[in-house]
């Protein structure tokens, strides 16, 4: 497997209160569709619009019937590729499984970094970690109060 950095700008602290089955379910649920809806946007990891396609890449794009914007979806496969490889440790590290999906992906960070997590989705993720927590919070609870 090859595999290459995307460097965040921070780090979300995972608390002990969520099991690593529920992190790879927050990225597989939340933290993959966010990135891919704001990459099909046209937005980068700064959440900012990304660099304008070249005119010939544009036409190319509009001749296999897809928008202009560069949402980094030609023939679908990079994106489809994105996912949670590991959860080891409480991180989670969201990658492409296919060698030829990583070539890909480091060709388009050189030209546009849109594949990360912005500081937008850094807080839908972070949301939902809080959300998870205070539900196993209130599980521990509930368990708690009925083994009294």
């Amino acid at each position: 497997m090859f595999t290459f950095r995307i460097n965040v700008t921070r780090n979300i602290v995972v608390p002990q209160f969520i099991r690593p089955g529920q992190l790879r379910m927050v990225g597989q649920t939340v933290a993959i569709p966010t990135m891919l809806l704001r990459i099909g946007q046209g937005l980068d990891v700064a959440d900012s619009p990304a660099r304008s396609l070249s005119s010939p890449y544009v036409m190319a794009k509009s001749r296999r019937g897809h928008s202009g914007i560069p949402d980094l979806r030609y023939s679908g496969a990079l994106l489809a590729d994105l996912s949670v490889l590991s959860t080891q440790d409480m991180k989670l590290l969201i990658g492409f499984r296919s060698p030829l999906s990583v070539i890909k992906a480091i060709a388009n960070q050189a030209r546009r970094h849109q594949i990360g997590l912005s500081p937008a989705d850094q807080a839908v993720v972070a949301a939902a970690i809080r959300d998870m927590v205070g539900q196993n919070l209130a599980e521990v609870r509930r368990t708690s109060y009925r083994a009294a």
